[in-house]
């Protein structure tokens, strides 16, 4: 059968379709490249070591979207980010805000499936599970049991200081290689107390009552969430260095205190390696606005952290950047094979973190 008889065309026209067909499955494959790289390969923490992430993981936006999203999520974790070594080392332990106790185990699923074995009769080198209360704390863990040692471990949970029937928790846990403890809180006060009649000092009054809370915890010590603050008084946009004036709730969160001191680990780790601050941002609002420097657009904003005690040792930290996120605000480096790569309004933040090995007896 003749080209002709098969497409109805001229064997000229028939071929010229054939190479724009090849030319679009190649722009495809190219596209769908594009957002999705190889991945590195993956490796446990040094011993002794922590890669601690933090995510508000909010994927609704009236659109059927959860799952598209949380698979994104998983592979923006297995994907990135790479350490300052150069080697990839799988999360260690994940802070998941806004998500029910059906999402995060959803979210663990999807986690255990990119985080795959090299080869069809090996062992995952990591494999995640749900610990602590994955229904009604805020603040919810997923912990690697390949690399840390939960069966020890314990949790315990408190009311906001201000709104009770909202939960923070922290886990008590132990890195396996090392045997060394370290304890992770999570958090996610409100944007604004104000809204439901409540003092306006409650987000000070939460990070004294954190604070306290940690008070009892002896060894290093790991604070992460979404705070709904920026740190500094001027925005991103006019200080991108973030040397204006510090806020009251960041000056408590990193004052000291009974419970020792914390720093803030992205803050800290630009700020003394000489960086700006400029694309550690971890929020894009959903409104354009009118920023500080005159330009109508899309606010990006640091406002998840991780906060780390005097008794760990801050290695390195970022946010998920560049992530889901284009060089302008609103944009996202999205495909139109992986339109849901925007996987949150946020972008995860993350520090790798040593830990001092237990006392010898």
């Amino acid at each position: 059968m003749s080209i002709k008889s098969r497409l109805g065309r001229t064997p000229s026209v028939a071929i010229a379709a054939v190479l724009v067909l090849g030319s679009i499955v190649m722009l495809s494959a190219t596209r769908a490249g594009a957002h999705h790289v190889a991945r590195p390969t993956e490796n446990l923490s040094p011993s002794g070591q922590v890669v601690i992430v933090t995510i508000n993981a909010i994927q609704g936006d009236g659109k059927a979207s959860l799952d598209p999203r949380a698979r994104e999520l998983a592979r923006g974790l297995r994907e990135r980010p790479l350490a300052s070594d150069g080697n990839y080392y799988a999360p260690d332990v994940v802070i998941v805000n806004e998500s029910s106790a059906i999402r995060i185990a959803a979210l663990r699923d999807k986690l255990n499936k990119v985080f795959v074995a090299s080869a069809p009769t090996a062992i995952p080198l990591s494999r995640y599970e749900v610990f602590g209360d994955p229904a009604d704390a805020k603040a919810k863990f997923l912990v690697n049991v390949n690399s840390i040692d939960e069966s020890a471990g314990a949790y315990e949970t408190w009311g906001d200081d201000c709104k009770s029937d909202r939960l923070y928790q922290m886990a008590h846990l132990a890195e396996q290689d090392s045997g060394s403890a370290f304890t992770v809180a999570g958090i996610h006060f409100f944007k604004n107390y104000r809204e439901f009649l409540l003092p306006a000092d409650c987000r000070e009054r939460n990070i004294d009552r954190l604070r306290l809370e940690l008070a009892d915890e002896a060894g290093p010590a790991v604070v992460g969430g979404d705070f709904n603050r920026r740190a500094t008084t001027i925005e991103r946009e006019c200080d991108p260095t973030e040397a204006s004036t510090t806020l009251p709730w960041w000056n408590s969160m990193t004052a000291p205190g009974i419970d020792g001191s914390y720093s803030d680990a992205v803050r800290t780790w630009h700020q003394s390696s000489g960086l700006s601050l400029a694309d550690e941002w971890s929020h894009e609002g959903r409104n354009q606005t009118l920023l500080c420097e005159g330009t109508t657009t899309y606010r990006r904003s640091r406002i998840d952290y991780l906060f780390v005690n005097e008794e760990a040792e801050i290695l390195e930290a970022h946010s998920d950047h560049p992530g889901w996120a284009g060089p302008t605000p609103g944009t996202v480096v999205c495909d139109p094979l992986h339109p849901y790569c925007k996987y949150s309004d946020h972008r995860f933040v993350w520090a790798r973190v040593a830990i001092p090995p237990p006392p010898q007896e």
